[in-house]
């Protein structure tokens, strides 16, 4: 039986091999990071709304200890400084030219997901909870 670590690196090897935006594997994880719920209004929504923080997130965790987890398995897996970084990054590219696609940033953004999603999985998040 494949590990978490393997069925993980499988699943985004597999992505990759059938197209150049493989990170859509993520899909809504992204949402979970700090700058995807800046970007999203997440972050702004969740301070006008505290009480949703304390809203199940699923039978174990809370929302506010989920967001905590995603930000804990950055910082873990020495992802988090580099996740910022990269965001920038893209936010740059993307405000320097709003015409021109910004995949090479998009795919660097993405490679600091890895590490923190197998974290997750590890922590007993599922595929399901993290996309």
């Amino acid at each position: 039986m494949a590990t978490i670590r393997e069925e993980v690196l499988a699943g985004i090897k597999k992505a990759k091999s059938h197209r150049t935006r493989w990170y859509h594997w993520f899909n809504n994880f992204l949402l979970y990071t700090k700058p995807g719920r800046i970007n999203c209004g997440i972050e702004e929504y969740c301070k006008e709304n505290p009480d949703v923080l304390d809203k199940p997130f699923n039978d174990r965790k809370t929302h506010r200890e989920f967001y905590l987890d995603v930000d804990q398995a950055f910082r873990d897996t020495g992802n988090y400084d580099l996740m910022m970084k990269r965001t920038q990054e893209k936010l740059d590219a993307e405000n320097a030219n709003p015409k021109k696609e910004c995949i090479q940033e998009e795919i660097n953004l993405a490679e600091t997901y890895i590490e923190p999603f197998i974290r997750l999985r590890e922590m007993g998040y599922t595929h399901a909870e993290l996309i």
